[in-house]
């Protein structure tokens, strides 16, 4: 029938290790006990408090919301992230979580609980509370319409805030830098080991991936909602035109090798460390190194940049952009976006003031081609092939004069191999570093929470 006969929460304490990290991360350890704002253990609390409301929800009955984060934080069954700002130099926590139920839970539980009086018509009546909410302004998108970074509306993700995604990305960007900026030894608590700090960098450097992921949304991205015949019903409609440049945009932005690149002091402070017992492999919580014992952070940056070109050019992305610019002339086509792709890429590359920060710029291309490579499989469509073939060509011949002759030679035998091919690629396509685990670090799967 669908009642809730019994429920059981449970709640483990990896949550509550994960945010004490991003807090430490972004704030430093000298306010852990002391009951401010800043204090990364009254924080992790505060994240504790909204998930016990989430799990109990969940044995009251109620599904996920994953468009109430940017409906002003209008329910606990979305997946918050911690709410940050920059403020006169210095960053602010104080609304770093909700505190409360918001006004879509009391209406999901009028929606579930109300008792009618004999008599009463109660699918109209339960219609006219959902009418009600609608009317109030606030948004439902379910979790298979919000979960996955390949779904449409610009409105529904997991771990993101604000009303806008593109301006909170923009703001989140400016939490991330400034952190980096003053990343350091007191990151961690005194008496640590030194090596620890590469675990807590992990969700700093990475900060803006699930933001990235709402940004991305307004891509070729559809507005809809849910409706029953004889109810009024706004059809699907694609995002507009300028909404959809500023997120191309912003996405572009997180590509420039400032964004991806670390202070030096933050580097000489990332020292290796042992585990103990024989393990051989590196823990699953650090960014991938290829110059172990040292931090890498040319991989690092291959890591970054592999979420914004995953999110631009995901498969169900790419086929909105086609089907979207076919239907509707003014709106970006795979080919446009492709071709901002590249000129940003090289452009990085021509601006490149130092051997470092062209390295950078080269290590994003060589992703921005394995992405490329990528969606030129069997299954995707022969425009989105084509526009991915025609893009490899085009990045070969947009390459500057100072991009390293002999990264330049690789990369086009990669991409001449690739395009020559007589089918299916003979060796793996070049494959980027493993991108740590976020939701929440450490635990089995890389999307979704276990125990929901």
């Amino acid at each position: 029938t669908g009642e809730m006969i019994k429920g059981h929460v449970i709640l483990g304490s990896q949550r509550v290790r994960q945010d004490r990290m991003i807090f430490e991360g972004l704030a430093g350890t000298a306010a852990t006990g002391t009951g401010r704002d800043d204090d990364p253990v009254e924080l992790s609390l505060d994240r504790i408090r909204q998930l016990s409301a989430h799990e109990v929800g969940h044995a009251l009955g109620f599904g996920h919301n994953f468009a109430a984060s940017s409906n002003d934080r209008a329910s606990v069954m979305d997946y918050p992230a911690p709410w940050v700002r920059v403020s006169n130099g210095s960053l602010d926590f104080s609304r770093a979580y909700d505190d409360g139920i918001g006004d879509w839970d009391r209406f999901t539980t009028r929606w579930l609980y109300s008792e009618f009086p004999p008599g009463t018509d109660e699918s109209a009546a339960l219609d006219a509370i959902l009418t009600e909410a609608f009317d109030a302004g606030l948004i439902y998108i379910a979790d298979e319409h919000g979960r996955s970074a390949s779904t449409a509306h610009p409105k529904a993700s997991v771990w993101d805030n604000g009303s806008d995604a593109v301006d909170e990305l923009r703001q989140v960007l400016a939490v991330r830098s400034h952190a980096l900026e003053r990343f350091g030894p007191d990151r961690i608590a005194a008496g640590q080991p030194m090596s620890e700090l590469r675990e807590v960098l992990v969700p700093i450097y990475l900060y803006h991936r699930y933001q990235v992921d709402a940004a991305a949304k307004s891509l070729a991205g559809v507005r809809f909602e849910y409706g029953k015949r004889g109810q009024p019903f706004k059809p699907p409609a694609p995002v507009d035109r300028d909404q959809q440049i500023r997120a191309l945009n912003a996405l572009l932005d997180t590509l420039a090798p400032a964004q991806l690149d670390l202070p030096d002091s933050a580097i000489r402070a990332l020292a290796p460390g042992t585990r103990g017992f024989g393990f051989a492999s590196a823990p699953p919580e650090r960014l991938a190194s290829r110059t172990e014992p040292a931090f890498d952070l040319f991989t690092a940056a291959e890591s970054a940049a592999d979420i914004t070109l995953t999110a631009l050019l995901d498969p169900r992305r790419t086929e909105r952009l086609v089907r979207q610019s076919a239907l509707a002339t003014d709106l970006p086509s795979l080919d446009f976006v492709i071709d901002s792709i590249k000129n940003r890429v090289t452009e990085s590359i021509r601006r490149a003031e130092s051997g470092r920060t062209r390295l950078i710029a080269q290590r994003v291309a060589a992703r921005y081609a394995a992405a490329l490579m990528g969606l030129d499989g069997t299954a995707a469509s022969p425009e989105v092939r084509a526009g991915a073939r025609q893009g490899l060509r085009s990045l070969i011949d947009a390459l500057p004069r100072n991009t390293d002759g002999a990264f330049a030679a690789w990369l086009n035998g990669l991409i001449d191999a690739h395009l020559s091919r007589p089918g299916p690629p003979l060796d793996p396509l070049p494959t980027g570093p493993t991108i740590p685990q976020g939701s929440p670090i450490g635990t089995a799967t890389a999307e979704g929470c276990w125990h929901c």
